[in-house]
């Protein structure tokens, strides 16, 4: 991989806005009912990771869920991998690849503050869903391959997955 293309929408929240409690309605691994959507930073397009029942879901606000963009998070992905590592002077920020085979790759950060469950080591390497969730339009991706990874390497990373498909 030469290079991943960036997308905005998950960059890191200012240090001074404050992510509200947040609720969600879920029944296994689909998202029913959040009131992420209604939060200042969902007004302002930033994304949000939420984890449940072995799905990583992704809330892309109405503001962020341009066509363009959504096509080029899910046309021809074959998997999702996320990586957690420092970028800049931010620890713990979530890399998500959206490989597709090419040398330009989409690739989005998130900070930790957009994350609602961070993943423990025994979560690593195993296979996960990944969905893609619009406030408009619900669920419009459902990926069946993802896998996480840490990295000791600054962020951006934009390496394909090399360990073990199970």
């Amino acid at each position: 991989m030469s290079g991943a293309e960036y997308l905005p929408g998950g960059e890191h929240l200012r240090q001074t806005m404050q992510v509200p409690s947040l609720t969600f309605l879920n029944e296994g691994q689909r998202l029913v009912k959040t009131n992420y959507w209604q939060t200042e930073p969902a007004l302002r397009g930033f994304m949000f990771l939420s984890t449940n029942a072995g799905c990583v879901r992704l809330l892309v606000p109405a503001s962020a869920a341009q066509p363009a963009r959504l096509a080029d998070m899910t046309n021809g992905v074959k998997e999702v991998i996320l990586t957690r590592g420092r970028l800049d002077d931010v620890d713990e920020v979530t890399e998500v690849l959206f490989e597709d085979g090419t040398q330009t790759p989409i690739l989005l950060h998130i900070d930790p503050k957009q994350v609602d469950r961070r993943w423990v080591v025994s979560d690593e390497g195993r296979r996960w869903r990944f969905a893609i969730y619009t406030q408009d339009r619900g669920k419009v991706a459902d990926f069946a391959r993802c896998y996480l990874r840490r990295t000791t390497a600054p962020l951006p990373y934009a390496q394909p997955w090399t360990g073990r498909r199970p």
